[in-house]
């Protein structure tokens, strides 16, 4: 944002390839057909109300070597949303100014306006309320099972059928499964597996079907589940080895590719940017160690590197795919009491990302830091949790003109029958 403007509103008929150019996002329509770059001071109340509905069947067999189930699953959702936002309004002319190298010329605004003169604007409080009602359903089907070879060898695959309609769009596939574990001495473990899946948020709500193949799950943390229903496919290679009964490591090597897919950004994926891409490529190497520290204390360490890829057909291909971290690394150090109570410290680093699909800009990397309590009594039935996150009141963005949050306190609390 220009330094002191609360907001910025870029007019005209070209409005919005402004805003794709400078930004990196494309304009959210405004009144009379202008043009908005996102806000960081605008102020959103969101209010969901969700209904489910839920019909699932699933059958266990045990033959002996081979474990086998079987199932059905039908879930219908509607969501009622209301939304209280701070709408603009353009109040004059005024220069474009950003620290960005490139500053195209601004659309004409119907007077002798010169190059990088824009409409802007200073924000008074304008509440504007919507709603919106939306139905998703989503149908599933599936086998799998697990051959146990012998004591150190299994075996396991599967075979899903999805049939997800989220109204604006809806997708059918059948994502095959499968994966192989082998325990190679009496504390070493190597776990390898292919799956593919639909990136939704359906497919996983409150299942019975397994979500996992020998203990490995498909990541989605860096995809938006939205209308698009994006499909993935993906290989891992993990090595799990305890060294002793206080140190335990892994080495993880996996690959990911995506097709019809939005980027969003941790941890509100609301926002998907840059439009939709046809196909990209995520590979990681990560490893990690857990540590028991004499009696009550425990340590964990993991770290992740990644190589991303934009492998659609445009201008932006073989470029690193945009919000997309280099590096990722989290450390927690965690007391437990006998009484049920456990404290811990967490530090959390993300890498440089790329800002737009063109590669243009970047973010810089950031570190925060966090602390939670969490007490369990009643036999455990009970657990209450505080926890604060970016305690140091780190200052790093999200997203070009998505700012970080600060400093946040969470209290929850959940009983268990």
């Amino acid at each position: 944002m220009p330094p002191g403007v609360g907001a910025l509103l870029l007019t005209g008929i070209g409005a919005d390839n402004l805003c794709q150019t400078v930004y990196g996002v494309s304009c959210p329509a405004g009144p009379n057909g202008l043009g908005a770059v996102a806000d960081d001071d605008i102020t959103l109340n969101e209010t969901v109300n969700t209904t489910k509905r839920l019909f699932q069947v699933r059958h266990l067999l045990d033959l002996g070597p081979v474990e086998f189930t079987y199932g059905t699953e039908y879930a219908q959702f509607d969501n009622h949303t209301v939304l209280n936002a701070v709408n603009p309004t353009a109040t004059g002319i005024g220069v474009l100014v950003t620290t960005f190298s490139e500053v195209p010329n601004c659309p004409q605004l119907g007077i002798a306006n010169g190059p990088n003169d824009c409409a802007f604007l200073l924000v008074d409080p304008v509440m504007q309320r919507a709603s919106s009602t939306h139905r998703a359903s989503a149908l599933e089907a599936y086998a799998q099972a697990r051959w146990k070879i012998d004591a150190d060898l299994w075996l396991e695959g599967g075979a899903y059928y999805r049939d997800i309609d989220r109204g604006a769009n809806d997708k059918r596939q059948v994502d095959p499964r499968l994966g192989l574990g082998w325990r190679v001495t009496p504390h070493h473990w190597l776990r390898a597996s292919s799956q593919s899946a639909l990136v939704d948020a359906l497919r996983t709500q409150d299942t019975l079907a397994p979500v996992a193949t020998v203990g490995t799950v498909v990541p989605d943390a860096y995809f938006v589940a939205g209308d698009t229903l994006p499909a993935t496919w993906y290989h891992q290679l993990r090595w799990d080895a305890e060294w002793s009964s206080h140190i335990y490591s892994f080495v993880q090597v996996d690959q990911q590719d995506v097709e019809d897919f939005a980027l969003g950004f941790v941890p509100d994926s609301r926002f998907a940017l840059f439009g939709t891409l046809a196909e990209g490529r995520l590979n990681t190497v990560s490893f990690g160690t857990n540590l028991w520290l004499a009696e009550r204390f425990g340590l964990a360490v993991n770290y992740k590197y990644l190589w991303s890829e934009n492998r659609s057909d445009s201008a932006a291909h073989g470029f690193d795919l945009p919000l997309i971290p280099e590096q990722d690394a989290h450390t927690s150090l965690v007391w437990v009491h006998p009484r049920a109570v456990t404290l811990g410290l967490t530090g959390n680093y993300t890498g440089r990302r790329a800002a737009n699909v063109l590669n243009t800009r970047s973010l810089a990397g950031y570190w925060t830091a966090g602390a939670f309590a969490n007490w369990q009594p009643f036999a455990r039935h009970l657990s209450l949790t505080v926890s604060a996150d970016n305690l140091l009141d780190a200052d790093y963005a999200l997203a070009e003109g998505f700012a970080g949050p600060g400093t946040s306190v969470l209290f929850s609390a959940e009983y268990r029958f």
